[in-house]
């Protein structure tokens, strides 16, 4: 029997279980599948606490509804009828900076405005970052194929306000990570083909919404989570792994 062995027992490591014992079965070859985790607890960075019927995260709290990866995982693993869209009336993202609480403008695309009336009227932003916004189309597109960072790609298009202000508490609630760490391709590959094909963000997004039905997005918000948490992905799979292919407590040196 082969033996496969995966190190960190976080929402990458679960998955990559989860799917390499799925196609050892499918293949029909006999696979031993070991993940060790240094920690007491598996998830990494996803924490879920339920209290007095409210859930509270402390790491990422959605998922991305446009990169469908994570849905089916959810699917997969009998979550599909716990995946829930942010309720209309209570969507609303705020950015606390500089001891005040801002609303994310209406018309927000992730990290770019879509809507100008709300973006102009917003004080998260100065005047100056916004006229580094309005300029975004005339940002010569990037040469060269290769990745680079989110917060490289962010700084370079939209200016450092929208880095700092924007991007890095919005990824923060998504991959409880930071934009300086992040492969653009990997996590948004959306806006590095907006700017391959159209040269800039914001007419690439306005010209793509103009083409778009709404009756083929199978969401109508861009996060979307689950009714019990995020932990409940974390659990989800492990129910679905031998409990001895899990070793948490173990450190890889």
């Amino acid at each position: 029997m082969k033996r496969a062995v995966i190190v960190g027992g976080g929402i990458a490591g679960l998955a990559a279980a989860y799917y390499l014992r799925a196609l050892s079965q499918r293949k029909g070859v006999q696979l031993e599948v070991v993940l060790l985790e240094k920690e007491q607890r598996a998830g990494g960075c996803i924490l879920t606490e339920r209290a007095e019927g409210f859930v509270v995260e402390g790491g990422p709290d959605c998922l991305y509804a446009e990169k469908p990866w994570g849905l089916e995982l959810c699917r997969e693993i009998g979550l599909g009828d716990q995946l829930v869209e942010a309720r209309p009336e209570t969507r609303g993202t705020y950015i606390l900076w500089d001891g005040q609480l801002h609303p994310l403008p209406e018309g927000f695309f992730l990290l770019v405005p879509t809507a100008l009336s709300p973006f102009l009227r917003s004080r998260l932003l100065s005047w100056r970052a916004k006229l580094r916004v309005a300029l975004e189309p005339l940002v010569p597109r990037r040469r060269g194929q290769g990745d680079e960072s989110l917060a490289s790609f962010v700084l370079r298009r939209l200016g450092r306000e929208v880095l700092e202000k924007v991007a890095e508490p919005l990824v923060a609630g998504i991959h409880a990570a930071e934009p300086e760490t992040m492969s653009l391709r990997a996590t948004f590959p959306r806006f590095a083909d907006l700017e391959s094909r159209y040269g800039s963000l914001l007419l690439g997004l306005w010209k793509v919404r103009r083409k778009a039905s709404p009756a083929n997005r199978p969401y109508k918000v861009p996060f979307v989570s689950l009714r019990g948490g995020m932990g409940e992905m974390v659990e989800g799979i492990l129910e679905h792994l031998p409990p001895e292919s899990v070793r948490l407590g173990e450190e890889v040196l």
